[in-house]
Formats: C-alpha cells, structure tokens, sequence
C-alpha cells in the first residue's frame, strides 16, 4: 500500500466522520422510537401499579389508608430503618425454622450426583441427605424443596461427600435470583413498600418480614455492584462525550441527629442522546459536587447542566459547560405568565422568552429533519441559525432591570452562565437543553414528597445503585425484573459486558418488545 499524502489522509478522517455522524443520527433515530415506545410502557405500567395496589392491599385495607393518609410509596427510606436493626439470629438456630416450609412446598428437586461418581469407580454408601427450600417467582410464588443426598466414600477413608445448591445467587438461603428481583421490581418500580410486599408474602403461607427483604435488597446490591460500576464506566467512556447532571435534597435524618443540618443530595447523571441510554444515581452527603469531580475524574468532554455554580470548578478539569436553556428561558417565563396581554407587550422577559422560543425551534426543526451531529454543527454556523443566536444575546445585553425586581435575577442568571450557555456552538452533539436529566431526576423527586426523608447514608447510597439499574434497564426498553433476575443469576458467570442493558447477547425475552403488542 502506497504512503498517502496528509491531504488524502484528511479526506479520509472527512469521510469517516460523514459516517459515523451518519451512524450516530440513525442510533438518534432509534433512541427516539424507544421513548415513544416507553412513554407507551410508562402508561401500562400506571395500569400495573394499580393492579398491584389491589394485589397487596386488601379493600379494606386500601380504604384505611387512603382514611389515614399512611405512606404506600417508599422507594428507600425503609431499606435504611431496616439497615439499622439489629441483624442475624441467635448462633445454632436454623434460618427460618419457625416456617413450616415442608407443607408450602408444591415442588421438590433431588441433586443426586451418585452415579456421576460411581461411573467414575468411587464406592459410596448414602449417609443422610440434606433439605433446604427456595421461595420462586415465576407466574405465582411458589416454595420449591431441595433435596441434595449425602454420601461417605467407602473406598477412601471418612471421605464425606456433600453438594452445594448448584448455581443459586443466595446460596444458605431460601431467597433466590426470582424473588430478589421481584422484591426490588415491586419496590423501586411499582412502588410497593416492603413491608406491603411482606404481608402479601404473608398471605401467602410465607411468613417473610421486611427486614428478611431488606437484607435480600442489601445482598442483591452487593452482586450487583460490578454492572453497577461497569454502567459509571461506560457513561464516562461514552462516544458523543456529552453528559447532562442535575441534582435534588434528600433529608437524612441521621444529619439532623449528629450533625445538625438535613440535607443529602441525589445526583442524576444521564447519557448522550447519541448513546446508549444510562441514567446513573449517585448519593452525595452535600451538593458539594467534589464526588461529580471524581466520578468524572478523566473525563474531557461535555456536561449540560442548569445554573448551579457547583459546576464550575468542572472547566478546571478540561470540562466544558452548557447550561441549560430550559433554566434560562424558565427565570424570564416566570414573570411572563402572570402578565396581562398589555403587560406581554411592553415586557423584556416576554421579548426574551419569544427569542429563545425560536432557538429552540430552530432546533426541533433539525432534530425533525434527522440531521446528524456533523450535519446540525454546520446549521448552527450557517447565517440564519446565528442571528437567531445573536438576537437572544444582542437583547440580554440591552436590558435594562431596575435592581432587586425578578426580572433583574433573571438577566444576571443569564449574564452569568452567558459563555457557558454558548458550548453547543462547538459540537452537534450537544443539546441546548437539560430536560433528559429533569426527567431522570424526577422520579427521586417524587420519591422525596412521598418518603419526606432518608435514615442512612448507606441505604440511600444502596437505593442509588439499584436505582440506576433499574431505571436504565427501563430506559433499554427492558422487562426490569426479567432483567434483574437474568443479572442477579448469571453476575459471576459471564463477562460483565454480556449484562450491560444494551448488550446484543442478553437473551430476547428480557425486551420489553416481546410483550408489547
């Protein structure tokens, strides 16, 4: 192969950027069938929930709740009172020999490895056997009997010869991947408490407690920190190099008690739309963005963030800012619509809002024609899309607020982040808005009005974790606790990758495309 000369070198990067672009705006493509797809799951899942209502709570039951405004959504403050308890049970005693497995068992499997090891010339005498039982969820929970035999070697001296519960993710447990998976399902996506979950367990001859789920919730965290990390890792090793953060309080009520504030912080942080879709949560004891800083520690691409000056000491890493448009427009259409029609028209916020209205108008245009990041950077430098660019910082240069009114703060917001709000000018890959991550941290958000606060730091930093798996599992247009039982099943087993929500070899039925019709 001949040398190629530095300009046939660069037509050829030229033409592999043309591709690749070309690639990223058909994955765009797809992404936004997914959210259309999942905001018609998100509907279903209403419908589900309230199945489920009735499925753990009884009429009588619902109709005392709903009388005395008792908590029936709490994604995690109970994880954290229950991590609080005192664990295990007293040292000799079998675990749950107060449940009388025996009678609740309509399944029984024998693991008999004898003629294995007969065939292979071993001389065995059965000495006993071991019984253990497994709680399973698959169309209904069903308690399954386990019977693994134990044998002496008879041509080796006292050789005894036990057998483990071959591939269970709780081994000396009667917890198994089906029910970790449906506890944490019914938890942190259809919002059911545990100790609802306990008593529908209960009423079903399992007399399991919430703080037996508790520690299936804490034990599941534990096998599923690697896809927890590999998920961080990815997000950080993205292609499109764009991440969006945002951030909302968490009461934890272990501040108030020994360091007199109340205040934790839920950081969300969301993929490229160019990407595959991971959104990441990470708990904080302040809105101090030290733990973003080493989260990203290496990182040198983009970040779309609102406002929040926490942010700053980011550009010193190599990081660069965009602030969101949605903040910015937000400050001036506060004071837009309580004006009258008379008011609007004399109005610099009203004047304001309409500039950027057409900015992001511009860009829905795009967005509508399919463009490619490459093809969206070259109509953000065309001469139309400046103007509209320049109008809107042309006019935040104009105005003229009396001090202290709202529509002061909103101009010193904008001037403000007013450089940083221009980052999307360099790569087509950055939005001009922040909303994916508004819309990840929404269900935290949600969480926070119904759970008021948190205990621990550990259980909130737990909740986090599966959290993150969940929710990008939702966002992969994945049957969560299909997927969860998958992950929980084979953690040890395959590469970490192969578990990825995204990953090509996760087996089919675990899309949420094979039960949509």
């Amino acid at each position: 192969m001949k040398d190629l000369s530095k300009e046939e070198l660069l037509k050829i990067i030229e033409e592999q950027d043309k591709k690749i672009s070309g690639l990223e705006r058909d994955f765009a493509d797809l992404q936004e069938k997914y959210n259309k797809l999942l905001k018609d799951i998100e509907n279903k899942l209403h419908i589900i929930k309230v199945q489920n209502h009735n499925k753990y709570y009884s009429t009588k039951e619902s109709a005392f709740i709903k009388e005395n405004k008792e908590d029936i959504s709490s994604p995690i403050n109970e994880v954290e009172v229950n991590l609080a308890k005192k664990k295990g049970r007293p040292l000799g005693s079998k675990n749950f020999a107060n449940i009388d497995l025996e009678s609740l068992a309509k399944e029984t499997v024998t693991l008999d490895i004898a003629t294995e090891l007969v065939n292979k010339g071993w001389k065995l005498t059965k000495i006993g056997e071991d019984v253990s039982y497994l709680v399973k969820v698959e169309k209904e929970i069903k308690v399954i009997k386990v019977i693994a035999p134990k044998y002496v070697r008879n041509d080796v001296k006292e050789e005894k010869i036990y057998q483990a519960i071959k591939d269970e993710a709780f081994p000396h447990s009667i917890c198994t991947a089906s029910l970790a998976s449906d506890i944490i399902n019914a938890k942190y996506n259809l919002d059911v408490p545990l100790y609802r979950y306990a008593k529908y367990l209960n009423s079903q001859g399992i007399p399991l407690s919430d703080m037996d789920l508790t520690n299936y919730v804490k034990r599941s965290d534990e096998l599923l920190k690697p896809l927890y990390e590999a998920i961080k890792d990815r997000l950080i090793n993205q292609t499109a190099n764009v991440i969006h953060s945002d951030e909302t309080p968490l009461e934890v009520l272990d501040y108030l008690k020994h360091e007199n504030r109340k205040n934790g912080y839920i950081f969300a942080y969301v993929s490229s739309f160019y990407d595959n879709p991971i959104y990441l949560y990470d708990f904080n004891k302040t809105r101090e963005t030290d733990k973003t800083k080493e989260l990203l520690d290496g990182y040198k691409g983009y970040i779309v963030t609102d406002g929040y000056a926490g942010y700053d000491e980011l550009s010193n890493k190599g990081i660069k800012i965009q602030r969101c448009f949605a903040h910015i427009r937000r400050k001036f259409y506060d004071i837009v619509k309580v004006l009258n029609d008379e008011q609007k028209k004399v109005s610099s916020a009203n004047e304001m809002v309409k500039r950027i209205d057409c900015l992001f108008a511009k860009e829905a245009e795009l967005k509508a024609n399919k463009k490619s990041p490459l093809e969206i950077l070259e109509a953000r430098k065309s001469d139309g899309y400046m103007k509209i660019v320049n109008d809107i910082y042309d006019y935040l240069d104009s105005i003229n607020a009396e001090e202290g009114t709202v529509l002061d703060a909103a101009v010193k917001y904008f001037r403000n982040i007013k450089d940083e709000s221009k980052t999307f000018l360099l790569d087509g890959h950055i939005p001009i808005s922040n909303n994916i991550c508004e819309r990840a941290i929404k269900p935290f958000a949600i969480m926070r009005r119904n759970v008021l606060f948190a205990k621990t730091e550990n259980g909130a930093s737990i909740s986090g974790r599966i959290f993150t798996i969940v929710q990008t599992a939702k966002a992969n247009a994945l049957v969560v606790d299909k997927y969860l039982e998958y992950a929980l099943e084979n953690i040890n087993k395959v590469p970490i990758d192969d578990l990825l929500p995204w990953s090509e070899k996760l087996p089919k039925e675990l899309s949420i495309k094979q039960y949509i019709k």
